[in-house]
């Protein structure tokens, strides 16, 4: 039986820290994960609206939602694609990418929201 307990403290040191900084890296990567998801819903609602105007496009929506995706989430979301389809005078936005995982373990989080919008209708 061993009675020497020498060098166990920074043992346990060493490993509660290991546990702790993974932990830490999950919940961060939690809260990226949320707001990646709601600044992905914002640019497709901004698309959306963006197209709904009079006079607008389906590239001006593409623009606003790209132009949003780039200012909200920078290289936080990779692989970003952007889809806007006009049917009659309903409009819809969907924007779709994948989330960089910032942890040790590699895990791919798709993003995607979407919306619709129904084009506004000049006064008469």
């Amino acid at each position: 039986m061993l009675t020497s307990q020498r060098g166990a403290a920074p043992l346990e040191a060493v490993i509660a820290i290991c546990l702790l900084m993974i932990l830490a890296l999950g919940a961060i990567q939690v809260a990226l994960t949320v707001y990646a998801h709601n600044a992905v819903n914002a640019s497709a609602y901004e698309g959306a609206r963006a197209a709904a105007e009079i006079g607008t496009s389906t590239s001006d929506a593409h623009a606003v939602a790209e132009r949003m995706v780039r200012s909200t989430v920078g290289g936080l979301v990779e692989d970003v694609r952007i889809s806007v389809f006009a049917q009659g005078d309903l409009v819809r936005v969907a924007v779709v990418g994948r989330l960089r995982s910032i942890g040790p373990i590699p895990v791919v989080i798709p993003v995607r929201a979407q919306s619709t919008s129904v084009r506004e209708v000049p006064p008469t």
